[in-house]
């Protein structure tokens, strides 16, 4: 941190240079003149040591300079941290710790923070922050894991990309940025790329429709693994229970109050419920592939 270093060196100097002037009487010395060359050569150190050679592109946000990642996580545990903003985000290390407060510096300091903070990313269009705000997508690779059955991929098939070919949808997402999801209302398709402008889907679709895969997901786990009137042992009765409407209904019926306590189902979007999920699913129900599911 010896940029730090030398700012706060040199930031100490001319305060004790400014309360020197205001409490001496300095005869024949103009005291406005001199406070005006204090505050040019601040400015000259605030270019010298903060200039916009960072990940962001920029050298301050809300009045606070921002400075590289490494150097912000080596104050991140002090109250200093809060003065700065660090120049790229990392979800596990790219917050204010308890340590880092104390009487001046409260947790609604740390909040604020935090919040000016993902201003920052989303001004800047980070692609690590984007690739974050893409955790809960549809096409998500985090909901390509082998734990799950691979709904996800079941559901996708319920898409419709206009002119578009269907297995030029990919899955799971290549690109893995929010803010250059190429299924955005207003992104311009370029160089044959798949764009929203040939999509009867929005990127807030995909996000709504995994809400849903996960409900649907959490179902079939809970039959799967509990001593319930309708069981699933084996790849075929996964197919069965998906292909069936009824044995559906039982099946979203019996893990109803696993559902509820997820509050996932409040969420899907407004006025969907258990019944709009058996819709979608009833209109996909011919394009369930076997080898395309998991069972574990």
């Amino acid at each position: 941190m010896n940029i730090m270093k030398h700012y706060s060196r040199e930031l100490r100097v001319l305060s004790v240079m400014h309360l020197t002037l205001e409490t001496k009487d300095y005869r024949g010395l103009n005291l406005e003149r001199s406070i005006s060359n204090l505050t040019k050569r601040l400015d000259r150190l605030d270019t010298v040591f903060f200039t916009p050679s960072n990940k962001a592109g920029l050298s301050h946000w809300k009045g606070k300079p921002i400075i590289p990642l490494d150097d912000w996580i080596e104050i991140r545990d002090t109250p200093y941290a809060l003065d700065f903003f660090p120049d790229d985000f990392d979800q596990g290390l790219t917050y204010i710790s308890e340590g880092g407060l104390n009487r001046e510096r409260k947790q609604e300091d740390a909040k604020k923070w935090d919040s000016d903070y993902q201003e920052l990313m989303e001004y800047t269009k980070n692609s690590n922050y984007g690739r974050i705000k893409c955790f809960h997508c549809l096409l998500s690779p985090d909901g390509d894991d082998p734990i799950f059955i691979g709904i996800n991929r079941l559901v996708i098939q319920g898409l419709s990309n206009g002119r578009q070919e269907k297995d030029l949808i990919q899955y799971p997402c290549k690109v893995v940025n929010r803010f250059e999801c190429p299924y955005e209302r207003n992104r311009i398709t370029k160089d044959h790329n798949i764009g929203s402008t040939n999509s009867d889907f929005d990127t807030e679709d995909l996000f709504r429709l995994q809400k849903m895969s996960f409900l649907v997901e959490i179902a079939l786990a809970r039959v799967r693994k509990e001593d319930l009137e309708i069981q699933i042992k084996d790849k075929q009765g996964l197919l069965t229970a998906l292909a069936d409407r009824d044995i559906f209904i039982m099946v979203l019926e019996q893990a109803s109050d696993t559902l509820k306590s997820t509050e996932y189902l409040r969420e899907i979007s407004p006025g969907q419920d258990i019944e709009s999920i058996l819709n979608y699913f009833t209109g996909i129900q011919d394009k369930v592939c076997l080898e395309e599911l998991r069972f574990y």
